[in-house]
């Protein structure tokens, strides 16, 4: 794939390569000196899954175009650029921030906690919207806070169970509550939920690596 700096047009066939043209668009905007570059692309990451490879894409060419470019990175404006690269009519993909946020600002060992709240006009129930909302998340917390992985396992199985059951994040996809409910029966996991929309039938599980890996194989 090649593209010049003063020509970005969506390519109906590479569709890939849009993300690398939006980010690209992106930081001009910001108005950063940008110059040509041979990139090698490659990874054994899953690909339209669900499992946040298009933010992941977008935001290792920022940083590796802003390193080329020897410019000081500010890493909250590059992961709204990223967004928006997204969001751009080269790409057409409506996602929110929570995938370009949570690669910027997580770390080895750390688990990041961010705080969403649509801006939809509410009167008298914004207070028990706010508590309902973030009342599972703000267990999970203290869970892990308080190193009680079975807790934070019985909170995943909660959230999968109310993904799947009220908001149909299973997008008609039988497979993956097959999956989600086998994994919760194994001897060694803690919990198990579905990421992504759900079509790609992909689940998170928090698991007792040596426990899990033996009745695993029992299993399948």
């Amino acid at each position: 794939m090649k593209f010049s700096l003063d020509q970005l047009l969506r390519d109906k066939k590479i569709k890939w390569g849009n993300y690398a043209r939006g980010v690209v668009n992106e930081l001009l905007k910001l108005n950063y000196p940008l110059s040509g570059a041979q990139i090698l692309v490659d990874t054994n990451f899953s690909t339209s899954g669900g499992l946040s490879s298009s933010a992941a894409l977008e935001l290792c060419l920022a940083y590796g175009l802003m390193a080329l470019a020897k410019q000081p990175i500010d890493p909250e404006t590059i992961a709204h650029a990223c967004q928006r690269a997204e969001n751009s009519n080269l790409v057409m993909s409506p996602c929110g921030f929570l995938d370009q946020a949570v690669i910027t600002f997580a770390g080895k060992d750390k688990m990041v906690l961010l705080d969403f709240f649509p801006p939809v006009k509410t009167k008298l129930i914004t207070a028990s919207i706010s508590k309902l909302s973030v009342k599972r998340v703000l267990d999970a917390v203290a869970a892990l806070e308080n190193n009680n992985v079975v807790k934070f396992g019985q909170l995943l199985n909660q959230s999968g169970k109310s993904a799947l059951d009220l908001y149909g994040l299973d997008e008609n996809t039988p497979e993956l509550r097959y999956l989600m409910e086998s994994a919760q029966k194994l001897d060694g996991v803690l919990g198990a939920r579905n990421m992504g929309g759900g079509f790609s039938a992909i689940i998170l599980a928090l698991v007792k690596f040596d426990r899990f890996f033996n009745s695993f194989h029992r299993f399948f």
